[in-house]
């Protein structure tokens, strides 16, 4: 089927969810319905840009269980929890496990449809973006260790004669394997290899990051991890996008 993307639905037999598979399908949507955790975990495959929708209470693997799980892909799924029973409490400690959004039912199906479209645009997002750093990590690991010290060097700024004194080789050298190392990378100018590998982790993120944050040392730093904090919001209805707000927000209340 070719579509848009494809949201998953773990409900029990409620219908809670499951009735809102036309709606998803009338969007171009691919919607695939599971009766239990276990069912979707054994089935799950990331093919498509996509999100997941689970109730919390679930026979065999409590939502939040799931949730635990679902994190450990290795580009896990945008994730969507849906209860008639939400309290703060819960709803943080979803969002601290990687929940994108918390929804209390019943949820307006403007609301949903406009949640899950916005999630499967982010996962399509990632997905590039993970596809574009595995070709970079790959493109690294056929690097030299020679290379790499001199890749290392041009990622702090030095110049080659800075470089050829740390190295202990000469200038003409490291100008030598500068252009073996940009040619590996496949890099036409220094200002494209910097960009290119510094936007990258060289490091796993952690799974509930929905974007990457570049830090001077090339690794991803996760600004969204299980030690954020929550503002106020009064509604049961997190999401990962006011949960980032919400921290600043409360930073610069601190600062």
């Amino acid at each position: 089927m070719n579509s848009k993307g494809v949201v998953h639905i773990v409900d029990p037999g409620s219908g809670c969810i499951e009735d809102k598979a036309e709606l998803f399908a009338a969007l171009d949507l691919e919607p695939r319905v599971y009766r239990s955790p276990l069912e979707f975990l054994r089935g799950f495959t990331h093919a498509k840009p996509c999100c997941l929708i689970s109730a919390m209470r679930q026979p065999e693997l409590p939502g939040l269980e799931l949730l635990a799980q679902v994190q450990k892909q290795p580009i896990p799924p945008p994730v969507i929890i849906v209860t008639a029973y939400g309290d703060v409490q819960t709803a943080v400690q979803a969002m601290k496990l990687g929940a994108a959004e918390f929804l209390e039912i019943p949820v307006h199906d403007e609301v949903l449809l406009g949640v899950v479209q916005n999630w499967i645009r982010i996962d399509r997002v990632r997905r590039g973006k993970a596809n574009k750093c595995a070709a970079v990590r790959e493109k690294l690991a056929k690097l030299s260790a020679r290379e790499r010290e001199v890749l290392a060097g041009v990622l702090g700024g030095q110049s080659n004669k800075e470089m050829a004194a740390k190295l202990a080789i000469s200038a003409k050298s490291i100008e030598v394997y500068r252009g073996k190392l940009m040619a590996k990378m496949e890099a036409s100018s220094i200002p494209e290899l910097v960009r290119e590998v510094l936007c990258c982790p060289l490091s796993s993120c952690g799974p509930s990051d929905y974007g990457y944050l570049c830090t001077g040392s090339g690794f991803c730093a996760n600004g969204q991890g299980s030690n954020a904090t929550f503002g106020a919001i009064p509604e049961i209805h997190f999401s990962r996008i006011e949960y980032a707000s919400s921290k600043e927000e409360m930073n610069g209340f601190r600062g």
